[in-house]
């Protein structure tokens, strides 16, 4: 058994984390590279398909009005134990001695006040899948803290401090869940120490690199060592005259833009006022909403999720889309750079899809909206890995994702809930597992759950 089930850790955090962790993280290193193509085809019951039937790529994924997004600074613990413990319905505490590690979640040793608030944060997919809300992170690559193991399991409530920085095993678990990551402040030379802090994260996470920068305390001199570090592809920022997104006119692939944020921690209020006026803005001239934050402290940020979800979300008129930065950066650049090819046959209308993925995309997903009506069926080709599909508008909205492992993940989260039994382990099974095109094997996996 690990040395950190044990307690044998030093409690401010100790030694380095033991190797033999029963972790998880997806394997972002082999995903596809290049160009992927693929075919969806889409069959209708009734008269064929109509002459010249296409379909367009909308602006937000899912055909969605609304664009929120998060980013978190300073690589705060508060990411994971508040944050992304609000989104996934795990535990929370309301304590300032309250703070916990993935490792302290997936060894059962909480803070004693943790409790759930019983329901996940999450819009829909337009056919009734849930889509959580996703955030970005920022990182401290050099710093040891991020190596440090929790004591767990000691029975010292000090174990439940606030630590200086997220750890690695952390971070793999936010990945898993769709979240995305940032650099933040790097020691100079920034262009250099990019790549010194660049190679230390593909080590830890598998291949996978960083793309995202959230500048720090406004210093430009980070926008100069952006443009000379080419793996960074997008950046955020709260001063400056920054791009601010209208998601509906977006023409280019946003590289190397710096996108807008509002930082203002402690006035919810604020951010509440500002999605309302964005929701009420005609859709071609809405502006997207990019929080920025800290700590996400008991200032009720918790709670402005929840209202964002209860208002925008799925428990409310589902308009919103709020995903990572990185993965509005991909969904866009697909957007504008993928071809569709439409071909008729019988009541079959067959799009073959030229998806130009690079060589670090980790979000190889698009919706499409289909210029047919009275659809009977939808299938596609082998490398579309997860697949919806509902009647919208006058047409049809499909969501198509080829990420290669789709399967394996929600392979392992079943196996994660048949372990433990628990009540929100079970919701992630039943969550990955939706992601998944139809198929034997999903129906498999779907058979092993309550």
């Amino acid at each position: 058994m690990p040395d950190w089930v044990n307690g044998k850790g030093d409690g401010d955090g100790g030694g380095d984390i033991p190797k033999d962790l029963p972790s998880y993280l997806y394997p972002f290193g082999e995903e596809v590279k290049g160009n992927l193509t693929v075919t969806v085809s889409i069959t209708t019951g009734g008269a064929p398909p109509p002459a010249g039937a296409t379909a367009t790529i909308p602006a937000l994924k899912y055909d969605k009005r609304l664009l929120v997004m998060l980013t978190q600074d300073d690589c705060k613990q508060a990411a994971l134990c508040r944050t992304w413990a609000t989104i996934n319905d795990k535990p929370l505490s309301d304590n300032p001695r309250g703070y916990y590690h993935y490792l302290h979640l997936a060894a059962g040793d909480l803070p004693p006040d943790a409790h759930t608030r019983g329901k996940t944060l999450a819009s829909t997919d337009g056919a009734g899948n849930d889509v959580r809300f996703a955030f970005t992170f920022t990182l401290l690559p050099a710093s040891s803290n991020m190596n440090k193991a929790p004591s767990v399991s000691t029975g010292n409530i000090y174990r439940f401090n606030m630590r200086p920085t997220l750890i690695w095993s952390d971070v793999r678990e936010m990945l898993n869940f769709g979240n995305s990551m940032a650099f933040h402040d790097v020691q100079l030379p920034l262009a250099h120490n990019f790549g010194v802090y660049q190679a230390e994260i593909a080590r830890q996470l598998g291949g996978r690199v960083c793309k995202v920068l959230a500048i720090p305390n406004g210093d430009m001199s980070y926008e100069q060592a952006m443009l000379q570090y080419d793996p960074i592809k997008i950046a955020t920022g709260e001063k400056g005259h920054h791009l601010k997104l209208y998601p509906a006119t977006v023409g280019n692939d946003l590289s190397k833009r710096i996108v807008h944020r509002f930082f203002k921690d402690g006035q919810i209020d604020a951010f509440k006022g500002w999605i309302d006026e964005r929701a009420a803005a005609p859709y071609d001239s809405r502006q997207a909403m990019h929080m920025g934050t800290h700590n996400m402290p008991e200032d009720d940020w918790t709670g402005l999720l929840t209202w964002i979800n209860d208002n925008y979300g799925r428990d409310g008129d589902d308009s919103a889309w709020f995903p990572s930065l990185e993965e509005y950066y991909e969904y866009n650049r697909l957007r504008l750079g993928a071809s569709i090819t439409p071909t008729i046959s019988g009541n079959t209308l067959t799009l073959t899809i030229v998806m130009p993925l690079g060589d670090s995309c980790y979000y190889p997903s698009l919706s499409l909206l289909a210029g047919v009506s009275g659809v009977t069926s939808v299938t596609a080709s082998g490398n579309v890995t997860g697949l919806s599909w509902a009647a919208h508008g006058d047409g049809t909205l499909i969501n198509i994702d080829c990420r290669r492992y789709l399967e394996a993940q929600a392979r392992h989260y079943v196996e994660r809930y048949e372990k433990s039994q628990g009540q929100t382990d079970l919701a992630d099974a039943k969550y990955f597992v939706g992601k998944l095109a139809p198929s034997s094997s999903k129906e498999q996996l779907k058979a092993r759950l309550p």
